[in-house]
């Protein structure tokens, strides 16, 4: 086998694992992109909210917001440094 399909197996592997350990962790994992755009919600969350994760991508997973605590709401990005 060579050195690359070796490498590439590992990898896979290794995503596998994080996969699953970030999926079966007791906690609400999320990561965004630099606009603030949820680009990934770990299992938690989708069953927290009870939505698939399509409905929840993007800014969607404002909509799960309720609506009381809509008004009180307000997300701000850091400010671009030029880095």
């Amino acid at each position: 086998m060579s050195d690359r399909i070796r490498s590439s197996r590992q990898t896979t592997a290794t995503e596998d694992s994080l996969r699953l350990l970030i999926d079966t962790t007791p906690a609400f994992i999320h990561t965004a992109l630099p606009d603030g755009a949820l680009d990934f919600l770990n299992h938690g969350w989708l069953e927290y909210v009870g939505l698939p994760l399509t409905d929840l991508l993007g800014w969607r997973w404002t909509t799960a917001i309720h609506r009381e605590e809509g008004a009180t709401f307000q997300f701000t990005l850091p400010a671009d440094d030029g880095n």
